[in-house]
Formats: C-alpha cells, sequence, structure tokens
C-alpha cells in the first residue's frame, strides 16, 4: 500500500529534487511502484509533469549488470508488458497449443521484454536419473536443434524486445554434464547454451523496478 505522510505538495518538492523514483523510495521507505503510483495520480489531479532524470547512474541496470556472470538482470520501466513463458521443454517436432498461443500472445501484445523463465532445454539424456523401462528419449543434438528452432520462431515475433532466458534446473545440465566429463574443455565456444543462443541474455534472476523479480529456481 502506498504512504501517503507526504503531502501533495511535499511530493512534488521531493520529486523535483531527486527526480529518480528508485532514490526517492529509498529515502522515504516506500516501494518503487507505490513512488511510480502516487507520481501518476499528482500529475493527473495537479496537471502536471513529473519527469524522470535520464540519468544511468541512477538505474538499477547498470549494477545488476557488474554482478559477475550477469546472475543479476534488471529493468526499470513504467509502462510496457513482460511476457514470461516457462518449463517448455522443447522436443523435435513439439508444436503444442501452448507454444502456438505463446507467439499469439507475443504479437498481439508486443512485450519489451521476453522472458524465458528456465528449462527451455531438456537435456532428457543427460540427466542423472535412469530412464524409465524401455522409453526413448532425443539426442542432445536433436533437443538443440529442436531448442533453437523454437526460440527462433519466438525471435521473430518479438520485433525487438529484450530477451532473457532465466536459467533453469534442466538448462543447466547441459553445462554442468560437460564441465563433469570433459572438464579440459573449459572456456572453449560451443559448451554452453548461450554459445548457441546468442539474441537470449542469460542469468539467474531478472528484475522490475527492482521489486518484482522472474526466476525459474528459488534457491
Amino acid at each position: 500500500m502506498s504512504r501517503y505522510f507526504l503531502t501533495d505538495d511535499q511530493f512534488i518538492e521531493e520529486w523535483r529534487k531527486l527526480k529518480s523514483p528508485i532514490v526517492f523510495a529509498q529515502k522515504h521507505g516506500m516501494d518503487v511502484r507505490s513512488v511510480y503510483n502516487r507520481r501518476r495520480s499528482i500529475e493527473a489531479r495537479h496537471n502536471i509533469a513529473l519527469p524522470t532524470l535520464d540519468d544511468k547512474r541512477q538505474s538499477p541496470l547498470t549494477k545488476l549488470e557488474q554482478v559477475l556472470g550477469n546472475a543479476r538482470r534488471g529493468i526499470t520501466m513504467e509502462k510496457g508488458r513482460v511476457v514470461v513463458f516457462s518449463d517448455a521443454h522443447f522436443w523435435p517436432d513439439d508444436y503444442s497449443t501452448a507454444y502456438k498461443a505463446l507467439l499469439k500472445i507475443i504479437k498481439e501484445f508486443k512485450p519489451k521484454v521476453v522472458v524465458a523463465n528456465g528449462d527451455v532445454f531438456d537435456g532428457s539424456q543427460n540427466s542423472r536419473h535412469p530412464r524409465i523401462g524401455w522409453s526413448k528419449s532425443p539426442s542432445v543434438r536433436e533437443e538443440l536443434e529442436a531448442c533453437k528452432e523454437f526460440m527462433e520462431g519466438i525471435e521473430k515475433v518479438s520485433k525487438g524486445a529484450e530477451l532473457i532466458w532465466t536459467m533453469g534446473n534442466h538448462d543447466a545440465r547441459f553445462e554442468t554434464f560437460l564441465a563433469a566429463q570433459v572438464p579440459q574443455y573449459e572456456g572453449i565456444s560451443g559448451f554452453t547454451l548461450k554459445d548457441h543462443f546468442p539474441l537470449w541474455k542469460p542469468c539467474w534472476s531478472y528484475w522490475i523496478n527492482e521489486d518484482t523479480v522472474i526466476k525459474h529456481r528459488w534457491k
């Protein structure tokens, strides 16, 4: 709930000094979303504009991208849409209703960001678990080619949206299996998922306005 201990005049005066929702929120013990909501309300009721300072030093994105290995990424956005899909586990020729609906949703809503929230790659043959009965699963190469095909379909309809891939435990199988079996190939191109999907930015968590987080594994 937004905190209204500041009068409109006090809020306006403070905003014109700080001009940053994040700095404002930190100073007054509010969450960023409440600051945005209060700002919009005041702008509408007083018929004024309270612009944000366009200063990358105030942007959490810069801070997040400095995290080692881009474990966290993020964006500051006041308006716009983010489309999130999860646990696709793409296998060859598996054009599901869910996948077709995803493409349609992206076309319709034109999001600023599309997040693949983990387990795009299944890694069935890289699992530590034995197969069940005589069940057959695609090879790593077949799975990788299927993932490329499906992800390229998403890329085509995304039209300039930022593409984020928050890694899942199944995605991690691709690299952990290789690291365990052939450690001598560390650092060689092609041995990580990101080498095969250059348009997608990998991370473990994706933050929106520092108060909303998207991640596959709660740990």
